[in-house]
């Protein structure tokens, strides 16, 4: 509990106190060597007590009273403090202490005032503790880099979306930029070098124009790829405009409105995973009925509901079953079939595959067995919104990043023996205006 043998204690004591422990500890008297001038003459000057946090145990809090001994040297009369094996110079925090404090920051779920109330400190003491042991530099880049963003507020540093960079191949982030602008992007990949960016063979995006631009100025052996991800979900918002149009077309009573505001679900999911269920009683519609047979009249009630719907299945199908040698003429057959239907709200879906065509026959590529997509980066912001949602936001953008990335980073670690600046913010100096 406290790093040390029972022969290297010359006492200690044990007391409950208004609910904290307390734990008085003195240390054997060792032979010691004057640190200045090397002497060996050395004599007890004084004992001094020193008040620990030490609250390792869940529920108890505990502090640790140290009676150090401060030894004078008889040669040069320079006094020095004896060494203790649990805790650091000029801090009252044990170094166990600090080690649980850091483990337990490596969970996503956690936040700076739930773990300063299970170790009985104060938040801010748990930030600063942050700060001072952590500094994780960027990643490098490796052959596949996927590109994405996640949503930061009113309390980004130069943008309300912050930019995330994964590495493809090793499932590790390698570095969050607070803005995801043009300019911005071109003046940080600027400072990488050249040889390392000539790395990248694939950069998967989503469908943000700057990420593409960016992708064919920077990583020019690269071949850009669109996440698949992101058209289906296009598709199927389309799809659920022009279910809301056919439903308000309706009165809300009627039989036709019951069945698009209730089962509409069973339009967005896949046709395929639609079982055969068991059927069940519908008190609306007086029948026995299952999953296929509620679709059916889903799909009955509006031709254009029902056309859209076999659109989505096609593209749901070419999208897992195509590969790179035929994806080009089944995305022409496709997009064919989105222009002769004519659905006004399909209408964007055939602009965006036009324009993004390139880049989603390009999304087939494969690399070391996994096709090439943005499904592991969805994955890290998912957590990252489960940190920014717990912690109410962050206004300091740098300690934001080194969360995020020692907490997702399974290779990130905290440094115990080096002490780092402090992330915080400086001040700012108002001054005083006169009026004119």
């Amino acid at each position: 509990m406290f790093n040390l043998k029972e022969e290297d204690l010359e006492f200690h004591q044990l007391v409950h106190h208004q609910n904290v422990m307390l734990v008085t500890i003195q240390l054997k008297r060792k032979p010691v060597v004057c640190p200045i001038c090397g002497g060996h003459s050395i004599g007890i000057k004084d004992y001094r007590k020193r008040t620990i946090v030490h609250s390792v145990l869940n529920g108890v809090e505990c502090k640790l009273v140290y009676r150090r001994r401060r030894y004078s040297c008889k040669t040069c009369q320079k006094s020095f403090n004896e060494e203790n094996p649990f805790v650091r110079k000029q801090k009252r925090m044990s170094i166990l202490t600090e080690t649980q404090v850091l483990k337990d920051l490596k969970i996503p779920n956690a936040t700076f005032t739930t773990i300063a109330n299970r170790y009985y400190m104060s938040t801010t003491n748990v930030i600063d503790l942050f700060d001072r042991h952590l500094n994780i530099s960027r990643g490098e880049f490796s052959s596949v880099v996927c590109i994405d963003e996640f949503y930061l507020g009113r309390h980004g540093v130069a943008g309300k979306y912050a930019c995330v960079l994964l590495d493809f191949v090793k499932n590790e982030i390698i570095d969050i930029l607070p803005s995801r602008r043009k300019y911005y992007l071109l003046h940080y990949f600027q400072s990488i070098p050249q040889k390392e960016l000539e790395r990248v063979r694939f950069v998967s995006i989503d469908m943000w124009d700057t990420y593409r631009d960016i992708a064919r100025l920077v990583f020019k052996n690269a071949i850009v790829c669109v996440d698949s991800f992101h058209v289906i979900w296009n598709i199927n918002q389309a799809l659920m405009k022009l279910r809301i149009r056919i439903m308000n077309r309706y009165e809300k009573e009627s039989i036709e409105y019951y069945l698009l505001k209730k089962f509409n679900f069973l339009l967005m999911k896949n046709g395929d995973d639609i079982l055969y269920n068991e059927p069940r009683f519908n008190h609306r519609l007086n029948r026995y009925i299952n999953y296929q047979g509620l679709l059916k009249l889903v799909l009955d009630i509006d031709e254009d509901l029902s056309a859209a719907y076999q659109l989505k299945e096609i593209y749901l199908r070419f999208n897992h079953k195509a590969n790179l040698d035929t994806a080009e003429s089944q995305f022409h057959s496709i997009l064919d079939a989105f222009k002769i239907v004519n659905i006004p709200e399909y209408l964007e879906i055939v602009k965006m595959l036009k324009k993004w065509k390139q880049e989603i026959i390009n999304s087939f590529h494969w690399f070391d067995g996994r096709r090439v997509s943005n499904g592991i980066l969805e994955s890290k912001n998912a957590r990252i919104k489960v940190i920014l949602k717990n912690a109410n936001g962050y206004r300091n953008f740098d300690r934001l990043r080194t969360r995020i990335l020692y907490s997702l980073n399974k290779t990130s670690a905290p440094s115990l023996n080096q002490s780092f600046p402090s992330k915080r913010y400086e001040l700012r100096e108002y001054r005083k205006h006169k009026k004119q």
